[in-house]
């Protein structure tokens, strides 16, 4: 790799970490559907067994209607006997027939109350079964919100150690390649230390001596060194990648070289 190449590498950004908003709406949206689908579940079979209980109230209604329909029926058909016999018997004004009727009437009476507190009781279990089935329901809907906020803090920690594993990888690489670029740097000075003045006294002749570059940055020259670089015994040009060190320390050791040796030029 040229140090062109290098240069272009180090110049490219590195990764950036996602906000903590970022994350969180990432996480979010990773465990959304799942939740809706276990809401919508749970709120549908909520709704298909709370109607089937609300039904329950009509056929109620209908089968105490009818109970209380025959109670009154018998209740006349009762009185009515009861009337009869008493005046087959000459007895139809006579206290003991009133008395009797009176009785066939509270007999009535209290089959129709009886009738009144089972349906009450009937009517109070199904608002039972249906306080439970709705609790029942909110309960399962914050059991799901809970489990969420459980997994979405999980994910959110997920992705805060991918952000750093990534970071930190890319900042390695960056040190490497700033490493690269200066013992690449280091191989070009010594070539130019062991070839550079040969093949500047043999081409010379008449000619002018080059103008030395001095100062500036350690940058300003390497471009213009590449292909000699390249073309440099194999020794000169192994490239060392190991170890992390800052790139910043790279850069201010290769920037004191370089000044130090054209200082010697000098």
């Amino acid at each position: 790799m040229t140090i062109a190449e290098l240069r272009a590498q180090l110049g490219n950004p590195t990764y950036t970490v996602r906000t903590d908003d970022e994350i969180k709406a990432q996480a979010e949206q990773q465990y959304a559907a799942e939740l809706a689908a276990k809401k919508l579940a749970a709120q549908q079979s909520y709704d298909a067994t709370d109607t089937a209980l609300k039904n329950q109230y009509a056929t109620l209604d209908q089968s105490y209607a009818k109970q209380a329909s025959t109670v009154a029926t018998n209740t006349r058909q009762s009185y009515s006997a009861a009337d009869r016999q008493a005046l087959s018997r000459g007895m139809q004004r006579s206290s003991y027939n009133n008395a009797t009727l009176s009785n066939v009437n509270l007999a009535g009476d209290k089959a129709q109350s009886e009738l009144q507190q089972s349906r009450t009781n009937d009517v109070n279990n199904l608002e039972s079964q249906r306080s439970t089935l709705a609790r029942q329901l909110a309960e399962s809907l914050q059991g799901y919100d809970t489990q969420n906020q459980s997994n979405v803090l999980a994910y959110v920690n997920t992705l805060k150690d991918q952000d750093y594993q990534r970071k930190t990888a890319a900042e390695q690489n960056a040190a490497n390649l700033a490493l690269q670029l200066y013992q690449l740097q280091l191989s070009q000075q010594e070539y130019d230390a062991l070839y550079g003045s040969k093949t500047r006294s043999s081409s010379s002749g008449n000619k002018p001596k080059a103008k030395a570059t001095t100062g500036g940055s350690i940058f300003d020259n390497v471009d213009n060194s590449a292909k000699a670089a390249q073309a440099a015994p194999a020794q000169l040009q192994s490239i060392y990648t190991g170890g992390y060190i800052p790139a910043k320390t790279l850069f201010a050791a290769t920037v004191a070289r370089t000044n130090a040796s054209q200082k010697k030029k000098k």
